[in-house]
């Protein structure tokens, strides 16, 4: 049932135990906090070409406060994978296919979502052909686009050789069968849980999701296409899962959406709107921490 996790972070936290003294768990928190400030060094280069450098910073300070930020420290693949999607999509956006592949591949390799990363750079190399750049001529840009499904699917053999299951299959043995939904479904099948339960935390994964959505329409008209075509899967996905009930985990697999928090950023030129969302932001990352702490919010 190892095969629900993918292995690129276990592997790392392996690697990088010995410096540990060989402790697992806080080789796996010094990589995931490594990763974090590349990954929010990365999204900051990456925005500010588009929305301009205060934005950018904006963006950057809306990520590491987020309600559920306290998982971008645990040994968690969040922040490994933000890193590795915006460095893959930066370094593509600068042409440099070879290493935007690379992190691609591994991308693929520790998450299943990774393969959704594989849209946005097969867009940019698409657009890269209209350029000069005589490194958009070879097969670069096309290997970088579907590195990340490769990695997918390299551990996916892996997984069905050794143990005879997809990774997909295995993690519907520790979590249960996910059923997709149409997203009023969801919605329903949220409210009537908050409802029956009085489950707290439903309603911040609710209300969070919706503001995603909206923050997805509108960074169709002010951001270009290839951030939406990494943030919209995430979005859909969200939106259209039971498991094992309506919207798990949904706070913490929207954080790593890195464009809703650009659009966010647009936003936040309003002084109003910016001091509201970081007070909620703040207010509910504490909410969330107390509720960790107390082994009511586990993920």
């Amino acid at each position: 049932s190892e095969t629900a996790f993918f292995p690129f972070f276990p592997a790392l936290m392996r690697l990088v135990s010995p410096l540990f003294g060989g402790n697992i768990v806080l080789a796996g928190i010094a990589i995931s906090t490594t990763a974090l400030v590349l990954a929010l060094w990365g999204v900051q280069r990456l925005a500010a070409r588009d929305v301009g450098d205060a934005a950018a910073r904006r963006a950057v300070m809306y990520i590491a406060i987020f309600p559920a930020a306290l998982f971008f420290f645990a040994p968690f693949t969040e922040s490994l994978f933000l890193a590795l999607a915006v460095w893959s999509m930066e370094l593509a956006r600068s042409g440099r296919w070879g290493a935007a592949g690379a992190l691609g591949l591994l991308a693929g390799m520790t998450r299943p979502v990774g393969i959704f990363l594989a849209l946005p750079n097969l867009w940019l190399a698409l657009s890269s052909r209209r350029g000069t750049d005589p490194r958009s001529r070879g097969l670069g840009p096309w290997l970088a686009a579907v590195a990340p499904i490769v990695g997918f699917a390299v551990f996916t053999l892996f997984s069905v050789r050794f143990s005879g299951e997809t990774p997909i299959d295995a993690q519907g043995r520790w979590w249960g069968s996910p059923s997709v939904h149409p997203p009023w479904e969801v919605i329903d099948a949220t409210l009537a849980w908050i409802a029956r339960t009085g489950d707290g935390l439903q309603a911040v994964n609710l209300a969070l999701l919706v503001g995603a959505a909206i923050l997805l329409v509108i960074g169709l008209v002010r951001l270009p296409i290839e951030y939406s075509l990494f943030a919209a899967p995430h979005v859909v996905l969200a939106a259209t899962r039971i498991l094992p009930t309506p919207l798990t985990s949904t706070t913490r697999y929207l954080m790593i959406v890195f464009p809703l928090f650009v659009v966010l950023a647009l936003l936040g030129e309003r002084r109003r709107l910016h001091w509201t969302w970081v007070i909620a932001s703040l207010l509910l990352l504490g909410l969330l921490a107390h509720a960790f702490l107390r082994g009511d919010f586990v993920a």
